[in-house]
């Protein structure tokens, strides 16, 4: 790593920069039982900022919350007629579910994004993915049973 006492702050320099960072608290960050790091940066000539982002180790980020949360709240308004709970919801997005063929476990919803907005996980290989709204609807109805007529996906 090159000395910036005589040199001014590059763009390549910033990634190397913040993995000698990265690396240099990972063993304390463990040691707290944290998880996290730098993240984005800005920089000037004489200046870099990161954004700094930590969370208990084995524990979900905020972002990742909201979008569990909202998944959450798709899951009981997709069931409002037979008015389940949150905690029958959290149960419903805890367990794995089998859509198309394949096992999956939702992680996320994200209600900006109009074709894809389900974020599951494969069982088998572990990829996060996105989906549309079956991805919910599907396992809703066999987990719920027959839903009514207004909730009914359209073929598409």
């Amino acid at each position: 790593m090159k000395n910036f006492k005589d040199s001014n702050i590059q763009r390549s320099d910033v990634n190397a920069i913040r993995d000698e960072l990265n690396s240099a608290i990972a063993a304390k960050l463990n040691e707290l039982g944290l998880d996290g790091g730098f993240g984005n940066a800005t920089f000037d000539a004489n200046s870099v900022s990161f954004k700094v982002e930590l969370t208990r180790s084995g524990c979900l980020t905020r972002a990742e919350q909201a979008k569990r949360d909202d998944l959450i709240q798709r899951v009981r308004w997709e069931a409002r007629d037979k008015a389940i709970t949150t905690e029958e919801a959290e149960e419903f997005v805890d367990a794995i579910h089998v859509v198309n063929g394949q096992k999956i476990k939702l992680t996320g919803y994200n209600h900006r994004a109009k074709k894809m907005p389900v974020e599951f996980v494969m069982v088998d290989g572990g990829t996060a993915h996105k989906g549309g709204e079956s991805y919910v609807v599907i396992p809703a109805r066999k987990r719920f049973g027959a839903l009514s007529d207004q909730f009914k996906v359209q073929a598409g």
